[in-house]
């Protein structure tokens, strides 16, 4: 059964995962990891479900999906290939045209269901989209973002008039919902194997710890 928004009087969103990268420093398909006992776009794709109507995992071509995986993708299109997180947007745009979208990398080991939540909580459809600000940047995280339709709209004249970044389309705009107050560690990626082996004993440390009495 499709999930909800957290605030009904919200639009419906749509969960796109982004896990199309090559990958070259981890080594591997970051997709692939598993740092909760199944694939992160798996885990992801069930996490996002809860909250979102539908959850596809972007992926490039030649990228391998396992029946068992029970996920539905979206394949990068040909103009969009190699443009990264905006590529992967721009090919959701061409086959489910007209929806918010509610954006997370693959990569990102701590994003949990307070991660999701948090955003759902602070969003803001009248603005463009809704964003954390990273704190070591000062400026708007796209890759755990909520977009509405109205920036979707945007994003192809955009790409046409050049733009590649979708921090830089972020930072730029002055209707975007910017989130301060959250956990840092939701936006820290893992990005190369010994990142990957950190994060692994970071949650296996906070899994151990009884329960706040």
């Amino acid at each position: 059964m499709p999930g909800t928004t957290h605030n009904s009087n919200q639009p419906d969103l749509v969960g796109l995962i982004l896990a199309g990268g090559k990958s070259e420093r981890m080594g591997c398909d970051k997709g692939m990891l598993k740092y909760h006992g199944r694939t992160q776009r798996t885990w992801l794709s069930t996490l996002l479900g809860e909250f979102c109507r539908r959850v596809f995992v972007s992926i490039r071509p030649g990228q391998i999906v396992e029946p068992a995986e029970a996920i539905e993708v979206i394949v990068d299109e040909l103009p969009y290939l190699n443009c990264g997180p905006m590529g992967a947007l721009l090919s959701a745009i061409e086959h489910h045209p007209g929806h918010a979208w509610l954006v997370v990398s693959c990569d990102l080991p701590f994003l949990d269901r307070s991660t999701v939540k948090c955003l759902l909580t602070e969003r803001n459809s009248q603005c463009l989209a809704t964003a954390f600000v990273n704190s070591e940047t000062g400026r708007p995280e796209p890759l755990v973002t909520i977009y509405e339709a109205e920036f979707m709209r945007g994003l192809p004249s955009a790409f046409s008039a050049g733009a590649n970044s979708m921090m830089k389309i972020l930072h730029a705009s002055d209707n975007v919902k910017l989130v301060r107050n959250y956990d840092a560690r939701w936006i820290k990626s893992a990005d190369t194997p010994e990142e990957f082996q950190q994060a692994m004993s970071s949650l296996v440390t906070a899994s151990a710890k009884p329960p706040d009495r």
